[in-house]
């Protein structure tokens, strides 16, 4: 088996790390947090790089100007299409619909315990659950088939019954569904999954690593 330390794998989803984060990033002096700002373009010349931000609250535009600028704004980039860094690779290999629940009875009836995914391959309905907080809130993806054009062809709850196993009595209250996008990024998960990704690309006023 070899002599090698062996560490468990620990999982917490965002909505709990991303807290711990922002109450340890709060210690440090010299980092100013910006909540409830977006990101609306950038330029760069000699000096560095100024980027123009809006006030989501106020809609009062902001200006913000600094030596480096780093790019960690996801798939959806919008620093990566400024730049134009495109995407390699393929662009779709998969449609998940996915919806955010509440189900405190589903736990106890697991046969098998307690796990933080579990697959469902059936003639009925393909799809995966992921336990959010180990009691009662869960993400259920939904895969489309090869026939079903999209989202709007399926029903969502007779789909959902299916991977999860469980008849029309089976209580469960949805928490989001695609369009209740929040701050939280499980909200609003019903999109195609795309598979590709930009190497990191730098010049003199900005560093870009981006991934879907």
């Amino acid at each position: 088996m070899g002599s090698g330390i062996r560490t468990k794998a620990h999982r917490i989803n965002q909505i709990f790390l991303e807290p711990l984060l922002a109450k340890h990033a709060a210690r440090f002096d010299r980092l100013e947090i910006l909540y409830g700002t977006g990101f609306e373009s950038f330029s760069q010349d000699g000096e560095g790089v100024s980027l123009r931000c809006l006030r989501l609250a106020s809609n009062e535009p902001l200006t913000i100007k600094c030596q480096f600028m780093i790019g960690c704004d996801g798939g959806k980039s919008a620093i990566r299409k400024q730049i134009g860094a495109r995407f390699e690779g393929d662009p779709v290999i998969q449609r998940c619909q996915s919806t955010y629940i509440r189900a405190p009875k589903l736990l106890s009836m697991m046969p098998e315990g307690p796990a933080w995914a579990i697959f469902s391959l059936n003639p009925k309905r393909c799809g995966n659950m992921y336990a959010i907080d180990g009691s009662e809130r869960w993400l259920i993806h939904n895969y489309l088939k090869d026939d079903e054009p999209d989202f709007d062809s399926v029903n969502r709850d007779k789909c959902i019954r299916d991977i999860l196993g469980v008849g029309a009595e089976f209580e469960y209250e949805v928490l989001s569904t695609e369009g209740g996008m929040d701050d939280v990024w499980l909200q609003t998960v019903s999109a195609t999954i795309e598979y590709s990704c930009v190497g990191t690309r730098r010049t003199s006023g900005f560093l870009m690593r981006a991934m879907a």
